[in-house]
């Protein structure tokens, strides 16, 4: 594999993450599923599935848009760093 395609975040890079790019993800996520919500009103996701997930700003997004929608969600991050990050 290339040396670009590292799925591996340091601490300090994680930390990174959550605290200069979490805010505009969840924020980019929120306003398409917005949308989706408004334009399709009878869609309600019971299973969701975000790959790549780090810390989670995308199941937040679902969380807020379908409140207590959801029935099973699946986060998948292969660094150690942002799952344990994304477990809060």
């Amino acid at each position: 594999r290339h040396v670009l395609y590292q799925m591996f975040w340091s601490p300090e890079a994680a930390l990174t993450y959550v605290a200069h790019r979490y805010p505009a993800t969840w924020a980019s996520n929120f306003r398409v599923l917005y949308e989706l919500a408004r334009r399709a009103p009878d869609f309600q996701p019971k299973r969701v599935m975000d790959y790549g997930a780090g810390p989670a700003p995308g199941l937040t997004a679902v969380q807020e848009i379908w409140p207590g929608i959801m029935e099973y969600a699946t986060a998948i991050e292969p660094s150690d760093h942002m799952t344990q990050l994304g477990k809060y």
